[in-house]
């Protein structure tokens, strides 16, 4: 009885959250009822992909400034731009290069002009001299391509136009809100979906962004589809969202890794794997294909990875940063207020090499230890203490954290469940309380990074003990505990 009443609970604070969650898309700031925009980001993705064309993956800065200097753009101080080639600074005055590009049609370069000036007023001249000293345009070809036809549709100084594509993001959340409750739960759909919005950024961002959570709807309807057993569909999505981030490759690695032991154990190939696998093939071919439908063709993917090289490279050492390696880059203790230049980070990384491998060895085999007696899908799951491991990444993708109270869903494991949420909720709590303040530093994301791999290492360690002490999977026969 007890139980009944506490799950009717669940399900009544899960639709009161939804109707704050609408309310919350369209009356907050950047909401659908306002014309407010996030500029920085509508700035590289609907300059980047609807000029794709002329500016490619390299020029989008040079020929901004071109644009404004002929457009008579007063933006304060604005005196240096990064250079896309080699992310050095380069200075603006009587450089030669920031002028306009032979590639333009008289027609598209006053179309150029006019979006750089509608889009204008949404950032102060501050932000916008920040804007060019960014990281360019990064966004893969199979995100471009449709992007392009949007961008190229839509008016951008168009306020009801501009609404709409506010909006793309919104309905894919929305729309992930709406099925998570079916398929783990509401205990467990709340916890997700309170740790997606909350996570660092995701505040500021999740509205008034254009197309920037694609991947969070695809990893969670990936999830979602693996926990209803349909694996081909779950291993499209995971391909289409690799292609778009290239990051969730790192939770297919982990079902195929789970998969690969149960054919050394079994003698036989799980069959769930052939489907997953199918299905994830299926969506790089046809993500390939439509990225190369774009304007500049197939060699718009050989010049993403040129430019992708360059970006990992630097994006390594940048400040607000989510990864084990970030932590390198620094001598100093976990107390330091000492900010390394960029060149003394790259030094320390590569000092600190043998000792930072040997560090990751190490948690990648605890992190087998604890993915060790559990199924494909707890696998998806633990999957994002490899994704902190083997990369450094911006912060918002940090929403990848929601994934954790989905463990032990298939057996109903509560300890699981504990287990799972707590470390997201240490890392998001610690965030706000010890980072924050220290404001969007090279500091402040240092000493987050230590407390996540305080957090990964504990729970991994008690994930791992959970399973040796109840061995409950069984790669012959996956579903014996279901607890569907």
């Amino acid at each position: 009885m007890r139980s009944v009443v506490t799950k009717k609970l669940a399900w009544l604070v899960y639709l009161v959250g939804l109707l704050f969650l609408m309310n919350w898309m369209w009356s907050g700031h950047q909401g659908l009822s306002s014309y407010k925009v996030h500029g920085w980001n509508w700035y590289h993705y609907w300059i980047g992909s609807k000029y794709h064309q002329e500016l490619g993956y390299f020029d989008i800065y040079e020929q901004t400034v071109a644009g404004w200097k002929e457009l008579g753009s007063n933006l304060g101080k604005v005196t240096s731009a990064r250079d896309q080639h080699t992310y050095k600074m380069t200075k603006l005055k009587d450089n030669p290069r920031y002028t306009r590009s032979e590639v333009w049609s008289d027609a598209r370069w006053a179309e150029f002009k006019a979006d750089l000036k509608k889009l204008r007023p949404r950032q102060n001249s501050k932000k916008w001299s920040g804007c060019i000293k960014d990281r360019g345009y990064n966004a893969s070809p199979a995100w471009n391509t449709p992007a392009s036809w949007i961008t190229n549709a839509l008016d951008v100084g168009n306020k009801q136009h501009l609404r709409l594509a506010k909006a793309i993001d919104l309905i894919g959340i929305l729309g992930i809100a709406l099925l998570l409750p079916f398929a783990f739960g509401p205990t467990r759909a709340i916890l997700a979906i309170g740790l997606a919005l909350g996570v660092a950024n995701n505040p500021t961002r999740f509205l008034g962004s254009f197309v920037q959570y694609d991947w969070i709807v695809l990893v969670f309807g990936s999830v979602t589809m693996i926990r209803w057993r349909r694996h081909g569909w779950g291993g499209f999505l995971l391909g289409a969202a690799t292609m778009l981030r290239i990051f969730p490759a790192v939770f297919f690695a982990a079902m195929v890794a789970r998969g690969v032991l149960d054919l050394l154990v079994t003698r036989r190939l799980p069959p769930w794997m052939l489907r997953l696998s199918a299905g994830f093939g299926l969506a790089l071919v046809l993500g390939f294909g439509l990225g190369a439908m774009g304007p500049r063709g197939v060699d718009s993917w050989g010049e993403w990875r040129d430019k992708i090289a360059i970006h990992t490279h630097y994006h390594q050492t940048g400040d607000g940063r989510v990864g084990l390696k970030h932590i390198f880059g620094s001598r100093e203790g976990l107390k330091t207020t000492k900010v390394p230049r960029i060149s003394e980070r790259f030094k320390n990384l590569e000092s600190s090499k043998p000792v930072r491998l040997t560090l990751a060895a190490l948690l990648l085999g605890l992190l087998a230890a604890a993915a060790w007696n559990r199924d494909e899908l707890d696998c998806f799951v633990l999957a994002v203490a490899a994704f902190f491991i083997l990369t450094v990444s911006s912060r918002y993708y940090w929403s990848a954290l929601a994934l954790l109270p989905f463990l032990g869903i298939r057996r109903g494991d509560k300890t699981s469940l504990f287990l799972g949420s707590g470390m997201a909720l240490f890392m998001l709590s610690t965030y706000y309380l010890f980072c924050q303040p220290l404001g969007h530093t090279y500091i402040a994301w240092r000493t987050q990074n230590f407390f996540m791999l305080g957090a990964f290492t504990v729970g991994l360690s008690l994930l791992a003990w959970r399973g040796f002490a109840d061995p409950s999977y069984d790669p012959s026969n996956p579903t014996a505990h279901d607890a569907e």
